[in-house]
């Protein structure tokens, strides 16, 4: 992501949704969870852009300069 961009993790289920986040260098990792229960794990979900377009894994990271 760049700068000012924003980004909604969208689960694709009913219920009690709860999520983490972890931020690194280069690197945000959310975990979604029902119920408060972190074993309770939500693995269908998409994640949109502001205007609701849906972003792949990897969005806009730097190819490889070796083209590998």
């Amino acid at each position: 992501m760049k700068p000012a961009d924003a980004f909604e993790v969208v689960p694709l289920s009913d219920g009690n949704v709860q999520f983490s986040v972890v931020i690194a260098a280069g690197l945000i990792t959310v975990w979604l969870y029902e119920d408060g229960d972190p074993y309770n794990m939500i693995l269908d979900y998409e994640v949109v852009d502001a205007n609701g377009k849906k972003l792949e894994c990897g969005h806009q990271n730097p190819s490889d300069s070796d083209g590998a």
